[in-house]
């Protein structure tokens, strides 16, 4: 909250695009304006928490051993593929390393 109270943009946001919605003719003082900027507040602390329990899961995923073990797979097998696209059938590779990359 300090953060959108410091940033200039979130003000000219608030007094350029948020009138709009309200009616001159029904204005009840500052009310409307403190109904629009709490559901922004609420919105925007709602995204924040998804964003934060993503990456918390996405950190606890990746650090999970055998998981990364198929990450780690992968990353080679596409780093291979894309070697050998790029220099063609003449790049070299052994056959014993790509069974044990490719698990077969």
């Amino acid at each position: 909250m300090i953060t959108n109270i410091l940033n200039p943009k979130v003000a000219l946001f608030f007094l350029s695009f948020l009138p709009q919605f309200i009616n001159p003719a029904n204005a009840d003082g500052p009310l409307p304006f403190l109904a629009l900027g709490g559901t922004f507040l609420v919105t925007g602390t709602l995204w924040c928490l998804v964003l934060t329990r993503t990456a918390t899961r996405m950190t606890r995923m990746l650090r999970e051993k055998r998981r990364n073990r198929h990450v780690d797979a992968a990353t080679v097998r596409n780093r291979i593929y894309r070697i050998r696209r790029e220099s063609g059938p003449e790049f070299p590779v052994n056959p014993a390393f790509l069974m044990m990359v490719t698990g077969n």
